[in-house]
């Protein structure tokens, strides 16, 4: 009897060793050391944090920095030359609309791409497209100055965000209003023989009911309102000004961010077509 329990002990502790050391294979293995490398250079790019970041990627102060606190999740992740590519999709609709973030098997990041069309790598982007036609009238990198974005190439170019009062139309104490209403209307000043307009866009959690995604379409509806007029008042003509439906999000990673007050005023770039 006690020789079949020792035997027993010995198995028990031989497969607690085995399944110890594929644990380990499997969290110390390329992919996985990878991944996580991917995930850490994500949380420095979403803290807004390019002195940390540039400890892995030399490039990093010359990265976009429109993305601070925004919500994402993993699209996917998949290997091409070496190369780990770990794609990720912000939760709103700003821009950039993806990041992708590529580390080798040594763990050194490789590339930091971000652009509203992305693919899970390199070899399947999409060309980015833009008009020529009448390209003395599309925006250019120094018409921005007044906004939160510097990247051009994209078709929503992030203008200003404004936070209002939970419930209300009320914009929120620390909101900055007649700051980012100057700011907009000084960039409209400079910039409005371009081809572009302004686009007012909220959001919507996925998982409302029917009756509380009336009432959450309604709150926004009076908010944009609110805000076009303020927009009118600053300067801008109501025909330069587009109130889209709320953008719809489910899932987000947790931030500080309660959404459903955020309303975006962001300029929707007519050079570069859907």
């Amino acid at each position: 009897m006690k020789k079949k329990l020792l035997l027993t002990l010995v198995l028990l502790f031989s497969l607690l060793l085995v399944a110890a050391a594929i644990g380990a294979y499997l969290y110390f293995s390329p992919e996985q050391t990878a991944q996580r490398k991917a995930d850490n250079v994500m949380r420095l790019l979403l803290g807004n944090n390019p002195s940390s970041l540039s400890t892995y990627y030399r490039q990093a102060d010359s990265l976009e920095q429109s993305i601070f606190q925004r919500n994402y999740h993993q699209k996917n992740s998949t290997s091409e030359n070496s190369v780990l590519y770990v794609l990720y999709e912000f939760s709103d609709s700003q821009s950039p609309k993806y990041i992708r973030i590529g580390v080798d098997t040594q763990g050194e990041v490789r590339a930091i791409d971000y652009s509203d069309q992305l693919s899970e790598k390199p070899s399947n982007d999409p060309k980015k497209t833009q008009t020529t036609a009448s390209s003395d009238r599309c925006l250019e990198k120094n018409d921005l100055a007044y906004l939160d974005s510097v990247q051009i190439y994209a078709r929503s170019i992030r203008g200003a965000t404004m936070i209002f009062l939970p419930n209300s139309t009320a914009y929120g104490a620390g909101s900055g209003a007649s700051v980012l209403f100057t700011r907009l209307a000084g960039f409209y000043e400079k910039a409005n023989e371009k081809d572009f307009v302004f686009e007012i866009k909220g959001y919507r959690q996925e998982s409302l009911n029917t009756k509380e995604q009336a009432d959450s379409d309604n709150l926004f509806q009076s908010r944009a309102v609110r805000l076009q007029q303020d927009l009118a008042a600053a300067g801008i003509p109501l025909a330069r000004i587009l109130i889209s439906d709320a953008f719809n999000y489910s899932d987000p990673r947790l931030t500080t961010l309660d959404n459903a007050n955020y309303i975006d005023m962001n300029i929707l770039n007519r050079c570069i077509k859907e």
